[in-house]
């Protein structure tokens, strides 16, 4: 499985880390969005399908 990490931009946007461990001792992080994330994500979608109607 590919490794991701949020960029300083997510931070920025509003995406947010959580550190966990596996019943297997595996460490890996789980990302949350918040509100303000969210309402970005959603944004961009309806902007980008704006932008395809012509």
């Amino acid at each position: 499985m590919p490794l991701r990490k949020i960029t300083e931009y997510g931070m920025d946007f509003g995406i947010e880390a959580e550190v966990r461990i596996s019943s297997k001792g595996n460490e890996y992080e789980v990302f949350y969005y918040t509100q303000e994330a969210q309402r970005g994500i959603v944004e961009l979608l309806l902007t980008a399908e704006d932008g395809t109607r012509g």
